[in-house]
């Protein structure tokens, strides 16, 4: 039954103390109360993520990171927490990545979301993410906004922290290279249309300006069948080396086309996209014969390298993901990309622990900004704090050879920062 104002009229307020009990109480809430996402056993944490898609070679990260969860459940959580890790398909597209947020974050009520994937995709939830008092931990792109953003005077939001090394480093660090291997051959530069391939590319163009000639300068539609027409464009410059920022799929798409036609320029390709699906994308490799430079589509790559290689039999890091992948993860295949998914997981983990047992959201923001030096997991060297929201920055210059990492061309370079 209803009842309404004229039947049955509601006490006033005795006081102006009760109004100001009442302000305490609508802001914290009933004494006690925990965090959304948390249980005295369980961290719910949420990601978008493109398990379908023209970027659905991404999908082996979340299942390498559920793995490592996985693991650390069965070894009894953090401080006794299990984590829930609840993951969502947004096809690469951002308005379904705008659908998945919303219910990860309003129906499901998570703790934090976790390494959500795509520059296009989480530019479109991130703000959101915030304004709603939900940490977006370890987003799983290079953009440079993520621990610098431009419309906060490059000052990190203090809920919001990046990844890996950003584009803005990548672009600067192949420009440097291109100079000193090809001085004064033409380029091709080919980039997504969108914030991830504009950093890259920019920075890119701004290192060589006045060293190199840019033959040809395109972009591409990430809903693109073909890159035919733009591939061609390079070929007919002339240019002798191409400058490709692009998710697998156009890349192996790329390389596989190039081979095809015979032209073998050099390519400079993201560390997005330094793994073994992407050459396989490109078509099969085989062992060049005798006096022919180029077999594999992959011949001739140089990419950047800023996680173990799932090549380095040598190094027990590696190793360990060997095995955590072959127990905990149902089937999965290893790949550098799983590396990147189980090294996403570890710093979560990591971050974690350093907030203690009685966990809050905000105790975690606090944890991951104290972290100094820290190398334990497949990363190595991880340092964050207060004004300093990135990870990691720093990356080397690999070659690409039979569908592998070839060689270390050079040492470990000091990342790039935006200039305020």
């Amino acid at each position: 039954m209803t009842v309404n104002s004229h039947t049955r009229p509601r006490r006033p307020l005795r006081s102006a103390i009760d109004l100001a009990v009442l302000g305490i109480l609508l802001a914290v809430g009933p004494a006690g109360a925990a965090d959304p996402g948390l249980t005295s056993d369980t961290i719910l944490l949420g990601s978008h993520q493109p398990l379908s898609g023209p970027a659905a070679t991404y999908s082996l990260i979340p299942r390498a990171s559920e793995a490592y969860f996985k693991m650390i459940n069965e070894q009894g959580g953090v401080h006794g927490r299990r984590i829930v890790y609840k993951y969502e398909d947004d096809t690469y597209q951002p308005p379904r990545t705008v659908e998945v947020v919303r219910k990860l974050i309003e129906r499901d009520q998570v703790f934090s979301i976790f390494n959500g994937l795509g520059t296009p995709t989480h530019t479109a939830v991130y703000k959101y993410i915030l304004d709603r008092g939900v940490p977006d931990m370890y987003v799983a792109t290079g953009a440079t906004k993520w621990a610098f953003p431009p419309e906060n005077g490059f000052k990190p939001y203090r809920g919001l922290f990046g990844f890996q090394p950003n584009y803005l480093t990548e672009g600067s660090i192949f420009g440097v290279f291109a100079i000193q291997r090809w001085s004064g051959k033409k380029v091709a530069v080919l980039y997504q249309n969108d914030d991830f391939g504009k950093d890259g590319a920019e920075a890119f163009r701004h290192a060589i300006e006045g060293k190199l000639t840019v033959a040809a300068d395109d972009v591409y539609e990430v809903t693109a069948v073909t890159i035919d027409s733009q591939l061609l464009k390079a070929k007919n410059a002339g240019a002798d080396v191409v400058f490709l920022f692009a998710i697998p799929k156009f890349v192996g798409m790329y390389l596989k086309k190039a081979h095809e036609i015979g032209w073998k320029p050099a390519f400079l390709v993201s560390a997005v996209s330094n793994s073994p699906q992407t050459w396989k994308l490109a078509g099969p490799d085989c062992d060049p014969p005798a006096g022919k430079v180029q077999c594999a589509p992959s011949d001739g790559v140089f990419s950047l390298q800023w996680l173990p290689s799932i090549d380095d039999k040598d190094n027990p890091k590696v190793v360990r993901h060997y095995e955590i992948v072959e127990k905990y993860g149902s089937g999965l295949k290893v790949d550098n990309i799983t590396i990147y998914g189980q090294a996403a997981a570890e710093l979560m983990v990591e971050t974690l622990r350093r907030a203690g047992r009685d966990l809050t959201r905000d105790s975690m923001l606090k944890a991951a900004e104290s972290i100094k030096g820290w190398s334990d997991g497949l990363i190595s060297n991880v340092t964050m704090g207060p004004d300093d929201h990135a990870p990691v920055e720093d990356l080397k210059v690999v070659s690409i050879k039979n569908g592998k990492i070839d060689k270390d061309l050079t040492d470990w370079i000091q990342g790039s920062r935006p200039k305020k």
